[in-house]
């Protein structure tokens, strides 16, 4: 299992730098943002070899190539997007960065879809749930979420603890079945509908082929998970 672990450890790293950038792109402090980016793509793009074959990573190394060509003069050029596509405020004319914007029609219904995120965020020890006064169902939280999983797994692996890694893999796929393959496929319409060649449509499809993919991997180690430990 020595070598199986290795390769679980790297992925679950990878996975969780995947998401923490991804979050940072949607969280709309762009500076921040590219800084990190600008820190971070090479150790993303330098797994090539063996990362090139998950289904997500063509979209993630796309995205990363594109956005760490943008210059300092097109900062805010990328922060005047943001503002244009999203907002600073929720509007007709704005995408949503939030679920219970996708899915639920009224309050009662809102409260539900709340309530269940906030219970997957406690019952992993978090208490506090907001980025940066980000509500809990914002993008970015919820991404972010998912890298403290992949977070959790990777030390988890390092420490041989097989028990621990399976619990996070767990939690990893109930919230990316229950959230965010729910309604981040609505999300990516609606930004190439309004960014169909700009860097938040290239960001937005990264992380649509990116739930996809672990909702559909974690699913399949499932009965491998059970029999090794």
């Amino acid at each position: 299992m020595g070598e199986n672990k290795a390769n679980m450890a790297d992925l679950a790293a990878l996975r969780q730098m995947s998401y923490s950038l991804l979050s940072a792109v949607f969280l709309g402090n762009w500076r921040d943002t590219a800084d990190l980016i600008s820190d971070t793509a090479s150790d993303v793009l330098a797994v090539s070899n063996w990362a090139a074959d998950m289904s997500f990573y063509p979209a993630l190394s796309e995205f990363l190539e594109e956005f760490s060509k943008l210059g300092s003069e097109s900062h805010a050029e990328v922060e005047n997007r943001y503002q244009r596509l999203f907002g600073p405020t929720p509007s007709a004319n704005s995408v949503p960065l939030n679920e219970t914007s996708y899915l639920v029609p009224g309050a009662e219904e809102t409260g539900w879809v709340l309530a269940s995120v906030e219970r997957h965020y406690s019952s992993a020890g978090i208490e506090s749930t907001s980025a940066s006064g980000n509500v809990t169902d914002h993008i970015a939280v919820e991404l972010e979420f998912i890298a403290f999983l992949c977070g959790r797994e990777t030390d988890a692996w390092a420490g041989d603890d097989f028990k621990e890694a399976r619990r996070m893999q767990d939690r990893q796929r109930r919230f990316l079945d229950q959230h965010l393959t729910k309604w981040i496929p609505i999300f990516l319409r609606e930004v190439i509908a309004r960014d169909d060649t700009g860097p938040f449509e290239q960001a937005a499809k990264a992380v649509h082929v990116q739930v996809i993919h672990d909702l559909d991997f974690l699913r399949s180690l499932q009965p491998l998970m059970r029999s090794a430990v």
